[in-house]
């Protein structure tokens, strides 16, 4: 009776048991919403299980770039389509029911380059003047000289103050001296509006 009765256990946990499925990809949404989600990504359901889970065999266990060369194991959706790529990394150290970073890839492109973009339409490839407006007001960057050009440091309470940002020209200009530096500099700042920069880096942070 009692092998009969774990028997009947074991059976019904599995019956129970819900396995991952993929969803249908027109049925998923690419939308960033700052300090909420990233597609089906949400503050209270990231974790690595969370993510895996969502979105099934769109999601690979694989190896993602962090910084300064060094890599680790991270979790990458949509491996084979750069235009959807994502790239998530969790801190074992520190946190494991929110990453790090999560990553917008792209293709390469800095225009149309991806899907994942916020209801105002910013990703990469969006004008300095589209992620001010965006925002609510300009924000502090990293100069061009310093160590991280371009990187956004301050939103200054903005509405995208939980996005990591990155700026460059879209191609190879002279950058004006004054903004050789390792200072931070405003994107309000005259000399900026003399260049054309767009969105080369984007980050959704939990």
């Amino acid at each position: 009776m009692k092998i009969r009765a774990v028997l009947f256990l074991i059976t019904l946990f599995f019956a129970c048991k819900t396995p991952t499925s993929t969803p249908p990809l027109e049925s998923l949404d690419f939308t960033i919403v700052p300090g909420e989600r990233i597609g089906l990504i949400t503050n209270e359901s990231c974790s690595r299980e969370a993510v895996l889970s969502a979105y099934g065999d769109w999601a690979k266990v694989d190896t993602v770039y962090l910084i300064d060369g060094v890599t680790a194991e991270g979790v990458v959706l949509f491996p084979n389509d750069p235009k959807r790529t994502l790239h998530l990394y969790w801190d074992l150290d520190t946190n494991l029911d929110r990453p790090a970073f999560v990553r917008v890839i792209g293709d390469g492109n800095l225009k149309d380059g991806t899907f994942w973009k916020t209801a105002d339409g910013i990703t990469i490839g969006s004008s300095l003047a589209e992620v001010e407006k965006a925002n609510g007001g300009p924000f502090d960057m990293f100069a061009f000289g310093s160590e991280y050009p371009g990187a956004v440091v301050d939103w200054k309470g903005g509405k995208l103050e939980t996005l990591g940002m990155t700026f460059q020209p879209p191609q190879r200009v002279a950058m004006p001296q004054n903004l050789i530096h390792e200072e931070t500099v405003s994107s309000a700042d005259s000399l900026l509006q003399t260049i054309t920069l767009v969105v080369s880096g984007l980050e959704v942070i939990f």
